[in-house]
């Protein structure tokens, strides 16, 4: 181990500091509905997941109580606190007893630390698994109990300001997002944009003038396919008829909805293609 060592703490390894006791290889014969559940890797990863139980009694050591401390040391490796009534342990699972002058939260955020320097000594290329062997060489650095403690109360402490934060986060984002749509709003209603029209009203198109243009471009459009329709269905008769007939061109709607009586009409809305009167 390179690193500086701190002033009063020490190296040591993780087979010095605490007890680890693999869990027991249950046998399907011994799996039931009811009784003590049996915590396999699945159920520390997903508290949901499905547990096996059984009605039979094994040795006290294979027993998980409530605040114990676990380690899956296959598969997927990670660092756990049971937090439910009596269970017993699968195989590929420490139960994890630290030794004296050893804090159990202290050892809980230390094996979690060096949760992925273990991921890089692990053996397999599908469940991949570290070796009780190198499991208990691998170096730690060990401060002294009091230091223990006040490492976990600085610990928690961050932690809880992180969480604040991931919190306060998600309020900003939900509030971001009421900003957004309140801009959109104001944008589609024309409030975003009232002190420029005021400041260029002589450069201003009323509505009547805009709905004007659209229509006489849509009737010019209409104009032009009528002839060429016209033209096409003098060919056709000429062909006696033989081949389809070419469907006549229609209006646009929003132009067969309008005509000049219709001007002094009040414009409400206009989207594209739609502009409809009150």
């Amino acid at each position: 181990m390179s690193m500086k060592i701190p002033q009063g703490w020490a190296i040591s390894n993780l087979g010095s500091i605490a007890t680890y006791i693999n869990g027991r290889a249950f046998k399907p014969t011994e799996w039931e509905t009811t009784g003590l559940p049996i915590i396999r890797i699945q159920n520390l990863n997903n508290p949901n997941a499905f547990y096996n139980y059984t009605n039979h009694q094994f040795e006290e050591k294979y027993k998980v109580k409530k605040g114990d401390l676990l380690f899956a040391w296959s598969a997927s490796l990670g660092t756990y606190i049971w937090k439910n009534e009596d269970a017993w342990l699968n195989q590929h699972i420490f139960k994890v007893i630290p030794h004296k002058g050893i804090n159990k939260s202290f050892l809980f955020y230390l094996l979690t630390h060096i949760t992925n320097e273990l991921y890089a000594k692990a053996h397999g290329s599908g469940m991949v698994h570290v070796t009780k062997r190198v499991f208990d060489a691998n170096p730690i650095l060990l401060p002294p109990l009091k230091q223990q403690i006040r490492i976990i109360q600085k610990i928690e402490e961050l932690f809880s300001e992180i969480d604040d934060g991931i919190e306060s986060l998600e309020m900003a984002k939900e509030q971001l997002n009421v900003y957004r749509e309140a801009i959109l709003i104001q944008a589609f209603e024309g409030k975003l944009t009232q002190e420029w029209r005021n400041a260029n009203i002589d450069i201003l198109k009323n509505s009547h003038s805009l709905i004007e243009s659209i229509h006489k471009s849509q009737e010019s459009e209409f104009n032009n396919l009528f002839l060429i329709w016209k033209t096409k269905i003098k060919d056709w008769e000429k062909s006696e008829k033989t081949k389809k007939k070419i469907a006549k061109p229609s209006q646009a709607k929003s132009f067969r909805g309008y005509n000049r009586r219709n001007k002094k009409k009040t414009l409400t809305s206009t989207l594209l293609g739609f502009i409809s009167f009150r």
